[in-house]
């Protein structure tokens, strides 16, 4: 017998072989063509919003309030650091609110 014939595998009735079919390649490479994406707008409007510093210093706040209550929790006492990490997520929800009101 022929190398190649003892190498193939019989094909089951019930199995289907997939089929390429290049008419749809062609489709999906024009569609992807005709998307247009639409403009990116990257600079703000100087007066967008009106909470941006008042935002930014409970950032702050929030951002050192959880830095001090991880290394409190470590290295110090637990009931002390969750207190100052949860005091820290509670500037975190206020920053938040201002975020959502201002839109």
């Amino acid at each position: 017998m022929n190398d190649n014939t003892q190498n193939q595998q019989p094909v089951a009735d019930n199995e289907q072989q997939p089929v390429v079919s290049e008419a749809h390649d062609e489709a999906a490479d024009i569609e992807e063509v005709s998307v247009v994406r639409p403009p990116r707008h990257h600079r703000r409007e100087p007066h967008e919003d009106k909470y941006f510093k008042i935002r930014n210093i409970l950032n702050i706040i929030f951002m050192l309030g959880a830095v001090v209550g991880m290394a409190v929790f470590y290295f110090g006492t637990r009931t002390t650091g969750t207190i100052i990490i949860i005091t820290a997520i509670a500037f975190k929800v206020i920053e938040c609110f201002f975020r959502l009101i201002r839109q």
